[in-house]
């Protein structure tokens, strides 16, 4: 952690269980999140932040390349790449 109390300098990984609903059911799929975190500039920004998600589903691995931290852009990144009918839930849609 920075001087300033911002994380800088590391490196964050973790597993979210995330729905696909495809063929009129839900099918179960992991995210696996990379978060990078760069040095943190005199002024108090990071030199860098980047994101990298990868959606395991369907026996395939669908990746979001470096996203520079923007969770939404990665994710829709991964949704352009799944099959025809493979639709990642949202908050909404996985309590349907």
């Amino acid at each position: 952690m920075g001087a300033e109390g911002v994380l800088s300098s590391c490196v964050l990984e973790w597993d979210i269980p995330l729905p696909v609903h495809a063929g009129g059911s839900v099918e179960r799929a992991t995210l696996s999140c990379l978060l990078t975190l760069g040095e943190l500039r005199p002024e108090g920004s990071l030199d860098r932040a980047d994101l990298n998600l990868t959606l395991h589903y369907g026996g395939a691995a669908y990746e979001s390349g470096v996203a520079g931290g923007d969770f939404d852009d990665a994710l829709d990144r991964i949704q352009k790449q799944l099959p025809d009918g493979a639709e990642l839930a949202t908050l909404t849609s996985a309590d349907a």
